[in-house]
């Protein structure tokens, strides 16, 4: 987590519920993984690595897959491009929300209302994806938190994800994207996440003038970009764009945390205790984000034939073997089911599953510990978590040109 999402909040040293739900960006099957052939039937994330701090900039053409293998190997290679510098998005186009506090983007990327719009038409529009029949949308739902309630979904091309599908909330907020953190900017994610989720592959030019063959697309690019030019590159900064706008927070525990005390119940309340103290969630999932945006074995999925590497896939260090980014818990409940595999179905079993100490394998992080609460304290965690949920916007659907 970098130095502007840190909380004065103190943070304990123990730590129990990493890695629990889902927060990153569209998260396609990497590249040197097979596709699962079936949804796995549900079962069950600290030493940690050092975060990848980075800074959104321009879009890497050659960014598809962040793999360090084959010849995105060579490509990591290259010199990366200097980041733009980051700037505070306009207040009158995302005001702050608190705790969060202003959105920053890429001074080559700042956010308008206007592209916004364009990027809230494009997330929508099925002519982006392969044969003109997948859209982000197909994977990131209003109703299921930006998510799609599945343990693993299928692509675009018709092959299934090895990874869960996380929630878009607060991902402008972030810092590296997908569950190992590969993709450096969200501009980067999202042209990655076009070319494999959607399926369009090396067809990505195609679905470019698919789209510019559109007139009513014409005034929407020359409102978000000065001119009608309709490229790759304008159509995945406007999708970042209006991903940075899909945010959760003022919850009832902010409201709580602001001095109403009535905004959570004492349970609730109770639970915030629990969280910070003898369960030492605040370990991993800091406020305000409730996050840390480092990466964490907790031993999920450690058991299967072929173990996701996560985290070690990338650096390339079998310490960090499977090891995954800590998710934030801001509106967990609104998009079951949770880990990077999808394998908890419920926000209890992901609890249990980090208050039972993870799962046993070499490179667990040794904080994990197996932590015993009462029946009373259990219930009282489960409500402070459900009190981080912000309730949204009605959010109407765009009118596709």
């Amino acid at each position: 987590m970098g130095p502007r999402h840190r909380s004065n909040t103190a943070i304990l040293c123990a730590v129990s519920l990493a890695a629990t739900l889902g927060v990153a960006a569209c998260d396609e099957t990497p590249p040197d993984r097979a596709p699962a052939t079936a949804t796995p039937a549900p079962t069950s994330g600290p030493t940690a690595a050092a975060p990848t701090t980075t800074t959104p900039t321009a879009i890497a053409s050659a960014v598809t897959t962040g793999s360090p293998s084959g010849a995105a190997a060579s490509a990591a290679a290259a010199p990366a491009p200097a980041p733009a510098p980051l700037v505070a998005v306009s207040e009158a186009v995302l005001p702050p929300l608190q705790p969060l506090g202003p959105v920053m983007a890429p001074s080559d990327n700042v956010p308008s209302a206007e592209a916004i719009e364009l990027g809230k038409v494009l997330f929508f529009d099925k002519r982006l994806g392969k044969d003109g029949k997948f859209a982000c949308e197909s994977c990131h739902f209003v109703d299921k938190g930006w998510a799609d309630g599945k343990a693993l979904s299928e692509k675009g091309d018709g092959k299934m994800n090895t990874r869960h599908t996380p929630s878009m909330f607060n991902v402008g907020y972030q810092e590296a994207w997908y569950w190992d953190g590969r993709a450096k900017t969200l501009e980067a994610q999202v042209l990655a996440a076009w070319k494999g989720q959607l399926g369009v592959g090396d067809t990505l030019p195609e679905r470019v003038a698919a789209v510019a063959k559109v007139d009513g697309y014409k005034p929407l690019f020359k409102a978000a970009f000065g001119d009608e030019e309709i490229t790759t590159e304008r159509i995945a900064r406007a999708l970042a764009s209006f991903l940075r706008s899909l945010r959760s927070a003022d919850s009832p525990f902010d409201r709580y945390e602001a001095g109403d005390k009535k905004a959570i119940s004492e349970s609730a309340a109770r639970g915030w205790d629990v969280f910070r103290g003898k369960a030492a969630c605040a370990a991993c999932h800091a406020p305000p984000l409730f996050t840390d945006f480092n990466y964490h074995n907790a031993g999920i999925g450690s058991d299967k034939p072929a173990p996701d590497k996560g985290r070690g896939a990338i650096t390339q260090n079998a310490k960090d073997d499977g090891k995954f980014k800590t998710p934030s818990l801001r509106s967990v409940t609104t998009h079951a089911p949770y880990f990077h595999d999808g394998s908890a179905r419920t926000l209890e079993d992901a609890v249990d599953f980090m208050l039972g100490g993870g799962k046993a394998n070499p490179n667990l992080d040794s904080g994990y510990k197996k932590i015993e609460l009462s029946k009373a304290e259990r219930s009282d965690l489960l409500a402070f978590i459900r009190s981080l949920e912000a309730k949204q916007p009605k959010f109407v659907a765009p009118k596709i040109p």
